[in-house]
């Protein structure tokens, strides 16, 4: 089923900026059902909810029976940090405003990010944004001790890179994390969801890791891969099991 766009209705949530978003309703039976908050990547200034590894997401959670809430959100260098953080914080509250709406469960929602988009979960969940899990895509967790690149130049704006690091804020109050890597990654290294997974298993906060051997930035290449490692089914299982607690 084509996904509708509320682009609309969130602009009363984002007043700065029309924030459109694909739902993706899931075709079983399972009301109340379990909420996935997608969001994309593109290194904080390019992307779209419409991404085909985001898309491909989509399709693959809500044929779980899973309803997916697959957003855009402000990209710098015209938003620098925080805009894009407080965009997922402010479709959490929506998507909880609205459960009864789409008969969703407001104790089953997940957040789930791939490259800048799994940042912006790590970072959204570090600053206390409610979720049941969270997955982490190849996604940043500290920008200490990492090259400046413009992108992430533009993206930072004039935040101190502490500010914007994930890792410095855990409280331990954090939901239970997956996170997933290829090992081959040049965009952003192994090392930061490695780094993610000790600061979260400090603060005592459930963390699984699952790593992609060869695999680069660009999940569509993993399936290319020899023996590609069944990363979707395994993360699919991991979300069942993590929901099931609620």
């Amino acid at each position: 089923m084509r996904p509708a766009v509320l682009a609309l209705v969130l602009a009363i949530v984002v007043a700065a900026q029309p924030m459109p978003l694909d739902i993706y309703r899931p075709q079983v039976p399972g009301a109340p059902y379990p909420v996935v908050i997608l969001v994309h990547g593109g290194d904080f200034t390019l992307g779209s909810r419409q991404d085909p590894s985001t898309r491909r997401l989509a399709g693959l959670l809500s044929q779980a029976g899973i309803y997916v809430f697959s957003i855009d959100y402000r990209m710098a260098p015209a938003h620098p940090f925080p805009a894009a953080v407080t965009d997922v914080q402010s479709i959490i509250q929506w998507v909880r405003a609205h459960t009864r709406d789409y008969s969703l469960d407001p104790r089953r929602i997940v957040l789930i990010g791939e490259g800048a988009g799994a940042y912006l979960v790590n970072m959204a969940v570090a600053r206390g944004a409610p979720a049941a899990a969270a997955v982490s895509i190849a996604g940043w967790s500290d920008f200490r001790n990492q090259p400046v690149t413009p992108n992430l130049a533009a993206f930072l704006g004039s935040t101190p890179i502490e500010v914007a690091s994930p890792a410095m804020h855990l409280t331990g109050n954090e939901p239970p994390f997956l996170l997933i890597h290829g090992d081959h990654d040049e965009t952003v290294p192994l090392s930061q969801s490695l780094h993610l997974q000790s600061a979260l298993q400090a603060a005592r906060v459930p963390c699984s890791l699952l790593i992609v051997e060869g695999g680069g930035h660009d999940l569509l290449t993993w399936e290319k891969l020899p023996n590609p490692r069944p990363w979707e089914r395994e993360m699919l299982v991991w979300l069942q099991k993590a929901l099931a607690r609620k």
